[in-house]
């Protein structure tokens, strides 16, 4: 008999396709070489019999615990006790059942392997030490506090998101406790999570991959007028990139350049789309943007607030799409401005980049040719699996 690995994640990787989906597939793939990988889910919302059908067909056991709101994350003496004690964990946010917690503690010890993704899925099962276990910190939230921090429109608000940065960092650094073995997206979320040179040696570096095309994609670098973003507007940060972008940059464009479109994959919030303007087009999920992407002079990703690497760039890189990005939108990828994609932090430098690549076929055609050699040299899944198998070994031996 093969061995059994436990995948613990947040989101039912199947049949979506998306950022962390991906992630979780990747290393669902990884692990499955040699073991028997079963799927537990721990989130708050019952799953579809979509997610649930397609995941069967894929793992050797699926299972999904409920979280409900915590009664130790709320009041003053709670709240207190939460900022002092970092390793009381039952004071965050939502938890499991105890019943659960309990089904999920014997499955973990009767894993070889178990790989959580998300420290906040964790947290939310309830439980302190993991054996035997990989730690998948591809956000480390304390930065994106930081970041909202910095772009906090009123003083007190920057205070409360310094405060919230601050615990997270506790909690991140917290981990290399709980956990054997932690796996990050880049060298620079190693550094920031490992204090010491023997924690750094227990933290793997595995970058967010995407599945190469086996040919040159073709494509038309014709002029469109049009402009794309990908990303779930269920996310902040993908909604305060967007509205920054129509607000500060997408004007610039149109001045230039009247009729400009931007059309935008994912699926939008609750409350509706997030902007309203004439101009943008709003397309939900769509399970195979190859065609819509390709009628894109470029994909805008306009991010100012995230951790780990981003997978809509490499998206884009997989279709020969143009991108224009932030420096924090690309970053831990290692692409160069000029060469495999178009960096701008401020408005005007954004406008412009993205003039630059509508109206110049020679440019997107030599930076989609750049950034699909990138992918395939340092982003294909293939190349990455190494990296998930040796960190999975390293955790079953601990």
């Amino acid at each position: 008999m093969r061995p059994k690995a436990l995948l613990i994640c947040g989101y039912f990787p199947y049949p979506e396709a998306f950022g962390t989906s991906l992630r979780l597939r990747a290393v669902a793939d990884a692990l499955s070489d040699s073991h028997d990988v079963g799927l537990i889910v721990v989130n708050e919302m019952p799953p579809g019999d979509d997610e649930v059908s397609a995941c069967r067909e894929r793992f050797a056991s699926v299972d999904w615990y409920r979280t409900v709101q915590n009664a130790g994350s709320r009041g003053i003496a709670n709240k207190v006790r939460r900022a002092l004690d970092t390793r009381w964990i039952q004071g965050r946010d939502a938890l499991i059942s105890e019943a659960d917690r309990a089904a999920l503690e014997a499955a973990v010890q009767g894993a070889a392997v178990t790989w959580v993704h998300s420290l906040r899925v964790a947290d939310r099962a309830g439980v302190d030490l993991w054996p035997r276990t990989v730690i998948d910190v591809d956000d480390l939230h304390s930065v994106k506090f930081e970041q909202e921090a910095d772009l906090a429109a009123s003083r007190g608000k920057s205070l409360q998101h310094r405060w919230t940065a601050s615990l997270w960092g506790r909690w991140e650094r917290d981990a290399m406790r709980r956990f054997p073995v932690a796996a990050v997206c880049s060298p620079d979320d190693r550094s920031r999570l490992g204090r010491s040179p023997s924690e750094i040696d227990r933290i793997a570096v595995v970058p967010n991959g995407f599945e190469t095309p086996v040919s040159d994609p073709e494509r038309s670098f014709e002029d469109s007028g049009t402009l794309g973003m990908i990303g779930t507007l269920r996310y902040h940060a993908n909604v305060d990139g967007l509205v920054w972008f129509c607000r500060e940059a997408l004007p610039r464009i149109a001045e230039r350049r009247p009729g400009v479109r931007l059309r935008v994959i994912g699926r939008l919030p609750d409350g509706g789309a997030p902007v309203h303007d004439d101009r943008i087009e709003f397309l939900g999920y769509v399970d195979d943007p190859a065609a819509e992407m390709a009628t894109w002079g470029a994909s805008v990703v306009p991010l100012r607030i995230g951790g780990g690497t981003r997978l809509k760039i490499l998206d884009a890189f997989s279709r020969r799409c143009p991108v224009v990005a932030t420096p924090l939108g690309a970053f831990g990828l290692g692409a160069e401005s000029g060469h495999e994609l178009l960096l701008a932090e401020d408005p005007e430098a954004f406008a412009r980049a993205c003039l630059d690549v509508m109206c110049d076929p020679e440019l997107a055609r030599g930076l989609t040719d750049a950034g699909l050699k990138l992918l395939r040299e340092r982003f294909d899944w293939e190349r990455i699996k190494p990296a998930i198998r040796e960190a999975a070994s390293k955790a079953a031996g601990s």
